[in-house]
């Protein structure tokens, strides 16, 4: 059976399995949900977003020529900037690679250095919603019921198409909470 994943499920997911993964951000996270205005929540998934795009590249069309760093782009022109690899740049982000949602406490995402949903003019017209739901929803899960931690290092994605997910399907282990 062949399994569809649509992009806030893999936003999910991803959250999921780095919750289980770092409990101090499990916790605030479920403080948020029960006693919060989802201020925590929402940076959790922006910092899930910045580590797991669930589509890790965006396309765009160069409209009119321009000099990027000494190099002639014509009109025309194909670019496909790479959505990880600038979410992991250390001039960026800094210590990159750590899961760490108070980032996004402590500065907002930058229009275009942080980009799961592209940039600019030509955002995807449904990251506002995606953004809500995906809060929403953890908030829920989080009023009932808690992730149990795993110590596990991690789980790598899998590409699914343009699509990135979770590589075993991020399985997490459901617990009462408390």
């Amino acid at each position: 059976v062949k399994k569809l994943w649509g992009t806030t499920a893999i936003t999910l997911a991803w959250m999921a399995e780095r919750l289980v993964r770092h409990p101090e951000a499990l916790a605030a996270c479920a403080e948020d949900a029960r006693e919060g205005a989802g201020r925590y929540l929402t940076a959790a998934v922006q910092e899930t977003l910045r580590m797991r795009p669930p589509v890790p590249v965006t396309v765009r069309y160069v409209s009119r020529e321009f000099d990027l760093n000494g190099l002639r782009v014509p009109r025309g022109t194909l670019l496909a900037p790479d959505i990880e690899r600038m979410h992991h740049h250390p001039g960026l982000y800094p210590d990159p690679r750590r899961f760490r949602p108070e980032r996004f406490l402590e500065q907002r995402p930058g229009t275009y250095t942080w980009i799961p949903f592209g940039g600019g003019i030509h955002r995807c017209l449904g990251a506002g919603f995606a953004l809500t739901e995906a809060r929403l929803v953890m908030k829920t899960i989080l009023r009932r019921l808690t992730f149990a931690p795993d110590p596990s290092p991690g789980e790598p994605s899998r590409r699914r198409t343009l699509i990135t997910a979770p590589s075993r399907q991020a399985r997490v282990t459901l617990l009462p909470a408390h």
